[in-house]
Parts: C-alpha cells; structure tokens; sequence
C-alpha cells in the first residue's frame, strides 16, 4: 500500500472509527467517504478531492411503498460542494472522474426531497392540524400526487384516516407520538395487545435500524444461523444483552454492536416512554400480531425457495441474511428495491412471520373468499378452486373435481373447448354455424344469434353433464342446435339452409361459406335442369360449379340455362374431343344423363 493508511467514513460506522477516519495523521491517508464528505465537515490535511460523480441517494416508491438507496450521478451542485473539501484548510485539487461535458449535462440542482420521500407522516401532521385535502393546499413545491395518493392509502389501511381522510382518535394517538405512522401503529397496537413496552422497544430499534458495527464499507456475505421467527428479535436480544451491563461501551463491543446505534436506540426507547418489559409468556406472539397491525401492506407469501409474492403482485427475494426461513407467511419489516441487471428487484432485508388467522382477526374486511373453476389440462377436467384471499394475496387454496351439470360447468368445459380445438368434430361444427349464418342473414326476423354467440352457446349445450372433454365426445351438433335455439328454428334450418340439395342422379353438399351459397358437381350431374336449385325458401339460386370430368370448373354461374345455351355450346366440341367416354349432349336441358 506504498505507506498508505486506507480509512472508510460513512454514518454507520462507529464513533471512534469515524474519529479516526478525520484525525490528523503522520503518514499519508487515503479516506474512502460516502456523502457525508459533503457535510461542513473540516478534515485536517486533506489536499486532493477525487470524485466519482456518484452518490448514493434514497428515494421512495409511491407505486411499491418501498424505499430504496440507490447509486446515482450527483447534480453540478453537489460536485461544486465535493471540489470544496480539496484543501479546505489549504490550497487543494480536485480531479474529477468524468469530463467537463459531462459535468455541463447533469442537473444544476438534486430533486427535492419532498419529491422523493415517503409523505405519511407529513400527511398525518396536517390531517392532525384539520387539513383533510393535502393536495388542495397551496404547495410551494407541490408533491407528487401519486406520492400524496399512497400515503393517504397506507394512513387509512393503518386505521389513522378514515376513508373521508379525517383524522380518526387512533390516528391522533399516532400523530402524537414522535414516530413514523408505521412505527406509531406498532406502539398503539402494542398497548392494545397488552404489550406496550415491548411494542415500543420494537418501534425503537426499527427506526434505529442494525445495531451491529461495521468495521469496513463492505459487510461481506452473512450466513443466518438457526431459524427465527423474526428478524427483530436479532437486535431485541442484542439490545438487552448490553441493557444487563448498563449499556456499557466494553459490553456492546464484546457484543459487536455500534455504541452510536445502540445509543440512538436507547434514547428513542426513553423518549417512547420505555421501561421494564413485559414478562407475558406469549409476549413474543403478541409482538408479531402488533407488528401486522402496523406493516398491513407488506404481507408477502412464500413461492419456493428464496421468492415470496408480496400484497400488490410484486414479486421479492427474501435476503439471505434473514433467519425467517420456515414461514408460509411474512412480513417485509425492512424492503427496497434494488437494481439487478436490467430491472429493478425488491429484497426484503428484515423480515416477521405471520399467521393466517392473524388477518383474519386484524384486518376482517380485506380477507375475502373465492370460489372459481377452472378447466386442468393436465387432468383433463374441470375443477372448482376455493380461495381465501387477503386482497389480492392468496392465503390458501384448495382444487376438487368438479361434477358434471353442476352450475358453470358446462361454460368452464366449454370455453376450454373453444381454446383447444375440436379435431375432427370442428368441420361438422363449423357446417352448422355457417348455415346458421346465411339463416340469420337471409331471415333477420327470427333474431339469429352472431356466430361467434352461437358457437359458445353450442358448446355449452354439448358440454352440459360433463365434466371432462373427454365426456364431450362427438357432439350431435344438429341436436345442439335444437336444443339451442328451439325446434321451430332448427326445423327451418334444415328446410331454409339445407345441408344438401337433390339433383336428378345425387345429392350434393351446400357449401355456405364465402359471400354466397354454392355447390360443385360434375356438368353431366346437372343434364336434364333447367334451372340450377334454389335455397332460402326458393328466394336464393345456389352458385353452380360446373366440372369438366378432370373435376376442374370449366363454369360458375348461378344462370344454368344461359350457360346451356351459350357457353357450353362453344366448350362442347373442345370437352367431346377431350372426353369422348362422357355424354355431350346436344340439348343438354331436355337429356338425362
């Protein structure tokens, strides 16, 4: 290290650290500092500035409800500020790691705070002082709406507003004490549990943070020991493991604990009143109940491993340092979102279980059953799904099969249908709605349902008292018909738009797709008419394919005899020649083939 002394400065480290860090020294330096270097700070010897551009800024998400501490480019402002330590008691340099356009292009200035902060206790202040619409006020700088949107949000779900934003007497009870509404909640709730102190020592070293002291800016991988309930109970034993020895500085360093942090937290504890604790043998469980009531928006579920889905639908990774491993449920005491890769991620660094009936109890009115089915293509059936939700979080589940006729079945079977396809039932199927349409176009008087409504009714008729697609088997779509839209119409389908029409030696199928009727014969099938067959009631003449014995048209028309007596004398001779085994007749109108 060329004879260097490589020292760390940031606010978590502890008092004689930092001390150490801003101490005059007889060998060189090199100071490793956050923003703190920003501070009126005066370091003694110090000549040389270098900045990275970068800081580390917190913010809050009004959309998550999450903080988070991010690394950013720092505005012109804050570089002016940095340039100003060099050499604060000497003439000093500054070098910059990034060039004069850059420095040119950030902005003159940082975000306000109020632009990034989470707004709940501001917002529980004024509604103590009778302001009920925050955003009406005649703001200097107004705050996001979105912003006023959540804290007013997390203020009613805590039970401090009501849903007018009125202060109600548990919101007056949280606004007076010196806290966080979170961490206010936490302290009502723990008086009403029976166990205020512990509530309040809680609250204390929630808004204390980690006790524990950090001899380097990196604190390196944890490995969790045995499992806990929480992760406040970490730092509650800490706590009062130093409380037996008087808070004595020797005790909290044998206990690898920051006197500064521990400090803090002892007076916060003061300030809330704080005293003996409970000695309750279910003091603990009532603590977590306590800590529900005041982290309503932060229940998250397992989904496997590490993953848990948190009340919102956003995803989050437990932090492999918390020792909350075995829980169903949990709470995210301590969560923000982080950058990982090209996306942002949420890591719950501290973490509470929780029970189901806890909800059930705290929060009556968010807890809502559901009952829905669902088809399972891996089973091949229909099942009925029950649920019980805390709003849009799933607390549990359970699938049974369900029973064929019952109520939504059919529908549910049916819509899967339609997904997955019919095979080779879809042709016959498709026939159907492709008469039914020329019917309901031919004949708006009888109200014909669209084909797109008539094929899920369809499907229904011929789900209904299964409960498996393999119960639907091959489905008389004609009967389904009937039984869809009545006998009178399904009778006048067959009449309207027959499914086949007679010509004098065959039968042949009505093609109803396309812009019109039609239907494809060989030219021989038709000798013998005049006139080609007619549909609708007699009101509609079919298209006619005409085919040369190669089965390829050599006529469409829907004007037979003209054909007759124009075209097919000019293509006779060329067809006879052709095909001399066929019969080419002269007048083909009065022979029969």
């Amino acid at each position: 290290q060329a004879g260097l002394t490589l020292l760390p400065l940031h606010g978590s480290l502890s008092f004689e650290a930092q001390k150490a860090a801003v101490a005059p020294s007889s060998t060189p330096k090199v100071i490793f500092s956050t923003n703190v270097a920003e501070s009126s700070v005066t370091v003694e010897g110090v000549t040389t500035v270098i900045d990275s551009g970068l800081g580390r800024e917190a913010s809050h998400s009004p959309w998550s409800g999450l903080s988070s501490l991010r690394t950013a480019r720092i505005s012109r402002a804050r570089c002016v500020q940095r340039a100003g330590r060099a050499g604060r008691t000497a003439p000093g340099l500054c070098l910059r790691l990034f060039t004069e356009a850059e420095l040119g292009a950030r902005p003159a200035f940082d975000e306000p705070e109020l632009l990034r902060s989470d707004l709940a206790e501001p917002l529980l202040g004024l509604a103590r002082i009778g302001v009920e619409r925050a955003a009406e006020l005649a703001w200097f700088e107004a705050p996001p709406a979105q912003a006023l949107e959540a804290a007013s949000d997390l203020l009613i779900q805590l039970g401090a507003l009501d849903r007018e934003g009125r202060i109600t007497p548990l919101g007056r009870a949280m606004a007076d004490l010196p806290l966080h509404p979170r961490l206010a909640r936490l302290v009502t709730a723990g008086e009403e549990l029976g166990v205020p102190q512990f509530a309040r020592l809680a609250a204390a070293l929630l808004e204390t943070g980690d006790l524990a002291a950090r001899s380097s800016l990196d604190r390196g991988p944890s490995t969790p020991a045995h499992s806990l309930d929480s992760d406040l109970w970490v730092r509650l034993d800490a706590f009062l493991e130093v409380q037996k020895a008087d808070f004595a500085p020797g005790a909290c360093r044998a206990a690898g604990l920051d006197l500064g942090a521990v400090h803090q937290a002892r007076q916060a504890f003061r300030s809330l009143g704080g005293r003996m604790l409970e000695n309750a043998p279910d003091a603990e469980e009532r603590l977590l109940q306590a800590l529900l009531r005041a982290y309503p928006d932060r229940v998250a579920r397992a989904g496997g491993g590490e993953t848990f889905s948190l009340v919102g639908g956003k995803g989050a990774r437990l932090d492999r340092a918390s020792r909350v491993r075995s829980a169903e449920l949990i709470l995210a005491l301590e969560a923000d979102e982080t950058q990982r890769g090209t996306g942002r991620e949420v890591v719950i660094r501290s973490a509470s279980r929780i029970e189901p009936e806890w909800l059930l109890e705290a929060f009556p009115e968010a807890i809502r059953d559901t009952e829905a089915l669902n088809y399972n293509p891996d089973r091949d059936r229909v099942e009925r799904r029950s649920g019980l939700w805390y709003g849009d979080l799933c607390l549990d589940e359970s699938r049974r099969a369900a029973v064929g006729g019952d109520p939504g079945v059919a529908e549910c079977l049916a819509e899967a249908l339609m997904a997955k396809g019919l095979g080779s039932a879809q042709e016959r199927l498709d026939r159907v709605l492709d008469r039914a349409g020329f019917l309901a176009r031919t004949r708006a008087d009888l109200c014909v349902p669209e084909r797109e409504a008539l094929r899920s009714r369809l499907m229904i008729r011929a789900c209904e008292g299964c409960a498996s697609l393999r119960d639907v088997g091959d489905a008389d779509w004609a009967w389904c018909f009937q039984d869809a839209l009545g006998s009178d119409i399904a009778r006048l389908l067959e009449t309207w738009a027959p499914d086949q029409v007679a010509l004098p030696k065959r039968r042949i199928k009505v093609h109803y797709e396309g812009d019109a009727p039609w239907i494809e014969s060989r030219l021989q099938d038709f000798l013998g008419l005049k006139t080609g067959p007619r549909i609708g009631g007699g009101s509609v003449p079919l298209v006619l394919h005409l085919l040369a014995p190669n089965h390829r048209a050599v006529q469409v028309t829907t004007d037979l005899e003209g054909f007759w007596r124009r075209a097919y004398q000019e293509l006779r001779p060329a067809l006879s020649r052709r095909y001399p085994r066929h019969l080419w007749p002269e007048h083909p109108e009065l022979t029969m083939a």
